[in-house]
């Protein structure tokens, strides 16, 4: 995974983490909570691999279409 990949790839998680924190209310939501937990655990993960020039790699990566911004 490029770097802009993952760039991409933490800029929408972070916007689903927003959207899922809008929907947190005092009970029932302990799963969008864990969702949202799950979610920031990435977002670090992929964060550290850009810090560290690591590539990243995904087994399925060369299945998923190329992402043009078109």
């Amino acid at each position: 995974m490029t770097n802009d990949e993952l760039v991409l790839t933490i800029n929408i998680l972070q916007k689903e983490i927003e959207v899922q924190k809008s929907r947190y209310q005092p009970h029932d939501t302990g799963h969008i909570r864990t969702a949202v937990g799950v979610m920031e655990d990435r977002v670090e993960e992929l964060m550290k691999g850009i810090k560290s020039g690591e590539m990243i790699s995904f087994p399925w990566a060369d299945k998923v279409p190329e992402v043009t911004g078109k």
